[in-house]
């Protein structure tokens, strides 16, 4: 029978953004030794993904310019270190509204 594939291997990172390259680099040897060790034993890792803090509830006081530094930051050095997914965390959409319109909000719902 053979072994099915691994999907994808997850690290989540419980420090709140902003993140530093230090803390990345070592979410990807994290990543790359789980990943070598399930290989080792025979079995395919399609890939290796980071999940983190909600990157809105961290930044929340941030300027827009300064979210957009920083996201393009943090792909920089992402790419840097060879990781190709990772979720910045949920989107309170309705809440993020809220802070920025208060009762003026329309989310649709």
């Amino acid at each position: 029978m053979p072994i099915p594939p691994i999907r994808t291997i997850t690290l989540g990172i419980a420090d709140a953004h902003p993140l530093t390259s230090a803390i990345l680099k070592q979410a990807a040897a994290t990543l790359e030794n789980a990943s070598a060790r399930y290989m080792e034993a025979g079995y395919e890792v399609q890939t290796v993904r980071l999940s983190t803090r909600p990157i809105f509830d961290d930044l929340a006081d941030w300027s827009s310019s300064g979210l957009l530094n920083y996201v393009q930051e943090l792909q920089r050095i992402l790419d840097d270190v060879g990781l190709s997914y990772c979720s910045l965390g949920t989107v309170q959409a309705a809440r993020k509204c809220m802070q920025c319109h208060g009762a003026n909000c329309n989310t649709g719902a």
